[in-house]
């Protein structure tokens, strides 16, 4: 590693934000998820330097983006709502009938993780070999 080892892996960081950013947006676009574009011109990931020796980031979209990964946020239905309640439509509720569920789109949650865990492993083997390095040099100068 270099002089400054977090300079280092703060542009590794941002190197991997960044295409962590176009990963999302692939996905989105295969799922078919944001119709408007509203969504995809809302992913915006920020790195920064944190006191000492630590990195910050920060990933930010909108809110319905995370609905839909989660598959959640539609509600009860408005034809339901309008019913009486009884035990008809409270079985129509709890069994999900009448109701159009949007089709599940995890183009958030599987992609995002498992890039993270990449990154934690690839941080992790650097900073090992930077720590193996620190203690091999003073040994085999003697």
């Amino acid at each position: 590693m270099a002089e400054n080892p977090i300079s280092e892996i703060q542009s590794y960081v941002q190197s991997w934000a960044d295409r962590t950013d176009q990963v999302l947006l692939q996905m989105m676009k295969r799922l078919g998820v944001g119709i408007t574009e509203e969504l995809f011109k809302s992913v915006q990931s920020r790195v920064y330097a944190q006191a000492s020796a630590m990195i910050g980031y920060d990933l930010s979209f909108l809110t319905y983006g995370r609905f839909r990964d989660m598959n959640v946020g539609r509600g009860r239905g408005k034809d339901l709502s309008l019913k009486f309640e009884s035990t008809t439509t409270n079985r129509e509720i709890i069994q999900g009938k009448n109701r159009k569920r949007s089709k599940v789109a995890k183009w958030y949650s599987r992609p995002f993780y498992g890039r993270l865990n990449a990154l934690e492993g690839a941080i992790g083997i650097q900073m090992m070999e930077q720590s193996i390095r620190a203690v091999k040099t003073p040994l085999t100068d003697d």
